[in-house]
C-alpha cells in the first residue's frame, strides 16, 4: 500500500512539472508573439493620380498575420477605415465609401508578416496619413501618402505675349508677329493714300507696328534664323516705302 502511495505521489509530481513546462512554453510563445513590431517606411510614399501604389508595412520579427486583425485607417475620415481584415476576410462594408473596391492586402504574403496596403487608381483626395494597426499586438505605425498631379507637356505656349515652342525654335513666334504686323500694315497703307504728314505716319508706325516687331526681341532675335530675319526686314522696308523714309 505504501509503494502505491509513493508511486502516486511521484506521478503527481511529474504531472505538476509537465503542467509547469507546458504553461511556460505557452507563456514563452505569447511573449515572442508580443515582441513583433509594426514597421512602416521612414519617408513619405509619393504617387501620381491614377497610379496603383503600395503603402509598405510589415511585422518584424516575421509573424503569420493571416489570422490576425489588421486595420488601415485615416483619422480625418468618417468612417475612418480604409481597410479592415478580420478572420481571413477583407470587410468591404467597413471601408470609407471612397475606398470601396480600391484597397486590398497581399493575402499570399500575410503569412510572411507583409501587411502592406495596395491602393488602386489613386485620387488626389487619397493624400494623407494612414495608420496601420494590429489589435492583437496593440502595435501600429503610420505612413504618409503624397499625391502629385502628372506633369503635362505642351508643344506651344505663350508667355507675356511671346510664343514659345517645345523645341525652343522661334519660327512660330515670328510667324505670329508677322501676322499681326501685316494686319496693321493695311491701316498704314490707307493712311499713306491720304498724303498725311510723314511725321504722323512715323508716329503710327512706331506705336502700332514697330512695337509688335520689337516685342521681347532681346529674347528671340539672337536665335532667329537668317530666313526669319529677312522676313522681318521686308516688313520694315515695306513700311519705309509707305512712309517715304529715305
Amino acid at each position: 500500500m505504501l509503494h502505491v502511495r509513493r508511486s502516486f505521489m511521484v506521478l503527481c509530481d511529474r504531472c505538476s512539472v509537465l503542467v509547469f513546462y507546458t504553461a511556460a512554453c505557452f507563456a514563452l510563445i505569447h511573449s515572442c508573439r508580443g515582441q513583433s513590431e509594426v514597421i512602416g517606411p521612414l519617408q513619405p510614399v509619393v504617387a501620381l493620380i491614377g497610379d496603383d501604389i503600395i503603402l509598405p508595412c510589415n511585422l518584424d520579427p516575421v509573424m503569420d498575420a493571416f489570422d490576425m486583425a489588421v486595420e488601415w485607417a485615416r483619422s480625418d475620415l468618417d468612417p475612418r477605415f480604409v481597410l479592415v481584415w478580420r478572420d481571413g476576410v477583407d470587410l468591404e462594408s467597413k471601408k470609407h465609401p471612397s475606398y470601396t473596391r480600391r484597397t486590398s492586402l497581399f493575402t499570399d504574403e500575410l503569412k510572411n508578416g507583409n501587411i502592406s496596403l495596395k491602393i488602386s487608381k489613386v485620387k488626389l483626395s487619397d493624400e494623407g496619413t494612414y495608420k496601420c494597426f494590429v489589435p492583437e499586438l496593440n502595435k501600429h505605425t503610420t505612413v504618409q501618402l503624397v499625391v502629385d498631379s502628372p506633369v503635362s507637356t505642351v508643344e506651344i505656349f505663350k508667355l507675356l505675349g511671346t510664343t514659345i515652342s517645345q523645341d525652343l525654335k522661334w519660327e512660330t513666334n515670328i510667324n505670329s508677329i508677322l501676322k499681326k504686323t501685316q494686319q496693321r500694315m493695311y491701316f498704314l497703307r490707307q493712311l499713306g493714300k491720304y498724303s498725311l504728314p510723314q511725321e504722323l505716319l512715323i508716329q503710327f508706325y512706331t506705336a502700332v507696328i514697330e512695337s509688335v516687331l520689337c516685342s521681347s526681341i532681346t529674347v528671340w532675335y539672337g536665335a532667329a534664323t537668317k530666313q526669319d530675319r529677312c522676313r522681318l526686314q521686308r516688313t520694315v522696308w515695306a513700311a519705309e516705302r509707305i512712309i517715304g523714309a529715305p
